[in-house]
């Protein structure tokens, strides 16, 4: 009997002490944000961690008749994957470290939707951290190394990314500010190019909120190895799931090791036709986030959902869900309430409603983390997960690309080794929105562009690539300098993209020519082909004749058209590259508007891509007009 009477003792404390300490249960079934913030440890308040629960429970309760998502939305959102980064983020968040969480992605991380002063999602997240987090330390400046380690100097050119997004309402900054380094209008493929002009301190960077299920086009299935990847055909879609892995790995790879989630937005009104031909508008799995999942598990990545948190309540007509009209629609009539509908467009989320939804659902996955702290205390093997080795790439034939260039701004002009007619010029009158290029306008102008050297070569290919741990299991290159484009394997094809501005008066033709033994145009596959064709017969190719025969313009863009009208386009052409190629810009005496004006405002090489950067070219001209500056950010 006393031994039975032992037994039920012990169980009964066991039974206190589970009670008393949060676990991934109960941190599901109740409040996962706001159940006791003192059980656990029992230090009350002065732990940091508790300090900071108990900060967020007083938020919830200061704004609870605006919260958009109850517990159970966002429980059901959030895919948690390896722990360890986050983890480490929002322990040193609680302890009052300085640190960075930047946005990657399109428009809607670029706050578009979010308008009349509402917040977009960036800030919301701001504000939250504004109330609940430490206040604000100075932040070391980045290392000199660093990732683009520039700031946008007086006549640099430099106009893109890393922009502070202050909390709303004037509120003290915290420890933790939020930037965004997000490029609108452009998919994955455009930021695993041109990472290093929006990531401007990569070396302190503590979380990346990575969204792109908007931007990237879903697959048809098997989504990973379709036949048009094998056969190189289609838009380029299925190439962006390449580039997707490659821009995760560069992410994970950053100095602080960084948490990277995946932020899948979700868009109702798809622009996507189901195989049937019908509209897939509402459509819950029309959208490329299962395929996304896969590198969340993959790779151990947490992800955020916000049609698992959302869709049931825009199919129900729920208010702050209405999905039967949008915001943008209702904003000139001041009678109507403006927090009924969750889109501002039809791609958008609305700033009172979408927006504040998606920053809900990182704010759950930031207390989800915390209490996980208070039950699980921060230990020693944890640290030194932070430095594992990536995986081998998980999809079937990637790797990580030593060829890719993004020259932008500085970068463009540092490119340009020989000059006679250009200069480099600002035509804006916006600060905010510089115009910076090379520009001519007498024919018989050239410019000569040297895009292998260091001084011009993207951080992409250095910095934002893994130390020698992470590059050994990568098998691919690592740190240090950038990579010389030449290929001891064998030619190496690429795509080369030219960003060029198009206008109704004063325009003219320019002609594109390589130098340095290299093949520009059509010249240069056919000889790729016949190269690749000669290895496979054990023979050796040499396209000598090809060069002789590629002596004229391999490329022509005309910078007019009848539309009244200036914007950045973007020409593409493929490169077969040697190590001292060179792409010459010759003003031709063709003209349309009877005037030669020639301006460039960029330059990408595409090595992983080149499919995706042809899609570019056709389907995303605001991107170069974006990252130009052309447009007010």
């Amino acid at each position: 009997m006393r031994l039975i009477q032992l037994l039920l003792a012990v169980a009964a404390l066991g039974l206190r002490q589970a009670l008393a300490t949060p676990t991934r249960s109960t941190l599901a079934d109740g409040d996962p944000e706001f159940a006791s913030a003192e059980s656990g440890s029992g230090t009350g308040t002065s732990d940091p961690l508790h300090r900071l629960l108990a900060a967020a429970r007083q938020y919830r309760k200061k704004h609870a008749a605006s919260q958009m998502l109850q517990p159970k939305h966002i429980s059901r959102a959030l895919y948690h994957g390896d722990s360890e980064r986050i983890r480490n983020f929002v322990r040193r968040m609680a302890e009052g470290d300085s640190l960075t969480v930047a946005l990657v992605g399109g428009s809607v991380s670029h706050g578009m939707g979010a308008t009349g002063g509402t917040p977009p999602f960036g800030g919301w997240l701001a504000g939250w951290l504004s109330e609940v987090a430490p206040p604000a330390r100075p932040h070391p400046p980045p290392p000199p190394d660093g990732l683009l380690g520039l700031t946008a100097a007086a006549g640099s050119g430099a106009t893109t990314g890393f922009v502070l997004i202050p909390p709303p309402g004037g509120a003290p900054q915290s420890c933790v500010r939020v930037v965004n380094a997000a490029c609108p209008a452009t998919p994955s493929t455009y930021m695993n190019l041109c990472l290093g002009e929006y990531l401007r301190e990569p070396g302190a960077v503590d979380l990346v909120l990575v969204e792109y299920t908007v931007n990237d086009a879903p697959l048809p299935v098997p989504y990973m190895e379709n036949e048009s990847r094998k056969r190189g055909e289609g838009r380029g879609e299925d190439e962006s799931r390449k580039s997707l892995e490659l821009l995760l790995r560069k992410l994970l790879g950053l100095p602080r090791r960084p948490a990277v989630v995946l932020l899948n937005s979700y868009r109702w009104f798809s622009e996507y036709p189901l195989p049937s031909g019908r509209s897939s508008d509402g459509t819950y799995y029309n959208n490329p986030e299962g395929e996304f999942f896969e590198f969340a598990t993959y790779y151990g990545l947490p992800l955020i959902s916000v049609k698992a948190a959302a869709y049931h309540q825009m199919k129900a007509g729920l208010k702050g869900f209405r999905v039967d009209g949008l915001a943008a629609a209702l904003r000139a009539d001041p009678s109507a309430p403006q927090d009924q509908h969750f889109f501002d467009d039809p791609m958008h989320p609305s700033g009172n409603t979408g927006h504040k939804a998606m920053a809900e659902l990182i704010i759950g996955l930031l207390i989800h983390t915390a209490r996980g702290l208070v039950a699980q205390p921060w230990r020693p093997a944890e640290e030194a997960a932070l430095s594992e080795p990536l995986p081998t790439h998980m999809v079937a034939g990637n790797a990580d690309t030593r060829h890719d260039r993004c020259l932008l701004g500085p970068r463009l002009k540092a490119a340009a080794v020989e000059k006679q007619g250009f200069d480099w010029v600002n035509e804006g009158t916006n600060p905010l929105a510089p115009k910076w290029g090379f520009t001519a306008y007498k024919a018989g102008s050239s410019i000569t562009l040297d895009f292998l050297s260091s001084a011009s070569a993207s951080a992409n290919t250095s910095a934002t690539t893994a130390p020698a741990a992470l590059a050994a299991s990568a098998g691919g290159s690592g740190g240090g300098a950038a990579a010389p484009l030449s290929s001891p394997g064998g030619p190496k094809l690429v795509m080369l993209l030219l960003a060029y501005l198009r206008s109704y008066e004063h325009m003219g033709v320019a002609e594109v020519t390589c130098e340095g033994g290299c093949l520009c145009g059509e010249a240069a596959r056919t000889a790729y082909n016949q190269t690749v064709e000669a290895a496979a017969r054990n023979e050796t190719y040499s396209p000598s004749k090809d060069l002789a025969a590629a002596a004229g313009p391999a490329h022509t863009f005309d910078g007019h058209w009848d539309s009244p009208t200036s914007q950045l386009q973007l020409t593409c052409f493929p490169v077969l590259l040697t190590p001292e190629c060179r792409v010459r810009v010759t003003v031709a005496k063709e003209t349309k508007s009877g005037q030669h004006k020639v301006k460039i405002g960029g330059l990408i090489v595409v090595e992983a891509a080149p499919d995706a950067a042809k899609n570019m070219c056709m389907y995303n001209l605001e991107a170069a007009e974006r990252a130009a500056g052309f447009r007010e950010r």
